[in-house]
C-alpha cells in the first residue's frame, strides 16, 4: 500500500493496480475507502468516466446504498461544474425501471434542469418524481453554492409546495434571500411572511429579522419596527438558540427608534430650512433606506415649486443606485412633474420606466398608464392610446379608473 501511494495519478499501472486491490483487497473500512477515493480520483484525472463510475456504486453499495446512487454522485458533480451535456447522459443511464429510487432522484436533478434551460415538454416527460424534501433542498443548496441560483429557487420551490413542514420552512427562508439578493424584494417578502406564520423556529426568527431589515431599507420604519419585535418575541421563546437573531433584532430596534425620532423631527419643523436641514442630515448619515426618504422629501418639497432641476436631482440620487424600493416612486414623480411643467418627452422618458419597474404599487402604475394614453391619443396614436389606458384600467385604481374608463370611450366610440 504505502508503495502503491507513491505512484502518480496519471499512471495507467497505478488505476490497475488500485482496481485489483479494489476487487481482491480487504474491503472493511477505512482501507476500502481510501481505495475507493483514490480510484475515483486517479479515474477523473485520466478521464475515465466508466472507470470513475464503477468505483462510485462499488463504494455507495458497499455502505449500503441504493443502485445507481454513484452515477447520481457523479452526475452531481457535473451539474455543479457546469458539464451540462455529460449531465444529462449521465440521468438518463439511470433512468429505467432497474434504477427505481435512482431513477426519480435523477428526475428531480434533470426536471430542475430542463426546466431551467426552457424545455419545459422533455421536463413534463420524466417520470413522476417522489423524493423526500430534503434531497431537493440539499439539490438547490448544492447549486447555490456552485452560483447557479436561479436552478437552485427551482429545487427550493419543489420543497417549498410540499406538506413537509421542516423542510418548507426552510425552503421559503432560502428562498426569501436568493429573491432579496437578486433584487426581487416582492418575491422574498412573500417567502420570508410564509416562514413568519409558521411555528416558532430559528428560521422563523431570522425570516422576521430579515423582513424587518427590508422594509427598513424601503424607509418604512413602522413596519421595520413590527417585523423586528416579532422576531425578537420569537428569539426569546427559543432560548439560547435564538440569542443571535434575539441580539440582532434587538439593535435594529434601537436604531428604528433613532431613525423614527430622527425623521418625526423633520416632518414636524415648522421652519422650512430646519426641515431641509434634517432631511439633508438625514441623507447623509442615515442607513441607505432612510437616506432614501430624506432624499424623495427634499425632491418633493421642489417639486412642488416646479424647480424641475432641484427634483431631477434628487430623484436621480435616488434612481441611479438602484435603490429598491423608493426608486419606484421616484421616477412616477420625475414622470408626472415632467407632464406638469409640459415637456412630453421627458415624461415619455420617466413614466413607461415606472410601469418596468412598479410591482407592488397599482396607484403608481396606473397614473403612469393613464398619462401615457392620454399623450398617445392626443398625438393622434389611438391603438397606443388603448394599451396604455386598458393597462391603467386592469389596475382597479379608484383614482384613476373612471378617467380611463371615459376617455377610452371617447377613442373607441
Amino acid at each position: 500500500m504505502s508503495t502503491l501511494w507513491k505512484f502518480p495519478d496519471e499512471s495507467a499501472v497505478t488505476r490497475r493496480a488500485l482496481l485489483v486491490l479494489a476487487d481482491l483487497g480487504d474491503q472493511s473500512t477505512p482501507l476500502a475507502d481510501m481505495v475507493s477515493e483514490r480510484l475515483i480520483k486517479v479515474c477523473q484525472i485520466q478521464h475515465d468516466l466508466d472507470g470513475e463510475l464503477a468505483a462510485r456504486e462499488a463504494s455507495n453499495l458497499r455502505l449500503g446504498r441504493h443502485p445507481g446512487s454513484g452515477v447520481l454522485e457523479a452526475a452531481r458533480g457535473f451539474y455543479l461544474d457546469g458539464d451540462l451535456d455529460q449531465v444529462v447522459e449521465l440521468y438518463q443511464r439511470v433512468n429505467t425501471e432497474e434504477f427505481p429510487e435512482a431513477r426519480s432522484k435523477a428526475a428531480v436533478d434533470l426536471g430542475v434542469l430542463l426546466r431551467h434551460q426552457g424545455r419545459h415538454e422533455e421536463a413534463q416527460e420524466l417520470p413522476a418524481a417522489d423524493v423526500h424534501p430534503q434531497y431537493c433542498f440539499r439539490l438547490g443548496t448544492d447549486l447555490e453554492g456552485a452560483g447557479r441560483i436561479d436552478e437552485a429557487i427551482l429545487a427550493w420551490e419543489l420543497v417549498a409546495d410540499t406538506d413537509d413542514v421542516t423542510w418548507a420552512v426552510r425552503a421559503h427562508y432560502y428562498l426569501g434571500k436568493a429573491h432579496a439578493d437578486r433584487g426581487e424584494i416582492d418575491a422574498a417578502i412573500a417567502a420570508y411572511q410564509r416562514v413568519g406564520v409558521t411555528e416558532d423556529s430559528s428560521f422563523r426568527g431570522r425570516a422576521w429579522y430579515e423582513l424587518g431589515c427590508l422594509y427598513q431599507d424601503q424607509g418604512n420604519l413602522a413596519l421595520a419596527r413590527e417585523a423586528q419585535q416579532r422576531g425578537a418575541d420569537v428569539a426569546a421563546r427559543l432560548g439560547k438558540d435564538g440569542e443571535t437573531v434575539l441580539g440582532g433584532c434587538r439593535l435594529r430596534l434601537a436604531q428604528l427608534a433613532q431613525l423614527a425620532q430622527l425623521a418625526q423631527l423633520a416632518t414636524l419643523a415648522d421652519d422650512t430650512e430646519d426641515a431641509r436641514r434634517r432631511y439633508l442630515d438625514m441623507v447623509d448619515n442615515a442607513d441607505r433606506g432612510t437616506a432614501a426618504m430624506g432624499a424623495m422629501m427634499l425632491g418633493g418639497d421642489v417639486k412642488d415649486r416646479r424647480d424641475v432641476a432641484e427634483a431631477r436631482r434628487w430623484y436621480q440620487w435616488v434612481i441611479e443606485p438602484g435603490d429598491l424600493f423608493q426608486r419606484e416612486l421616484a421616477l412616477a414623480h420625475l414622470g408626472e412633474l415632467y407632464y406638469w411643467v409640459g415637456d412630453r418627452d421627458q415624461s415619455r422618458e420617466f413614466y413607461p420606466r415606472t410601469l418596468d419597474s412598479t410591482r407592488s404599487n397599482p396607484d403608481l402604475v396606473a397614473e403612469a398608464a393613464y398619462q401615457l394614453g392620454e399623450m398617445a391619443g392626443v398625438d393622434g396614436d389611438t391603438d397606443q392610446a388603448v394599451q396604455y389606458l386598458e393597462r391603467a384600467r386592469e389596475t382597479g385604481d379608484a383614482t384613476f379608473g373612471p378617467q380611463t374608463s371615459q376617455l377610452l370611450g371617447r377613442l373607441t366610440g
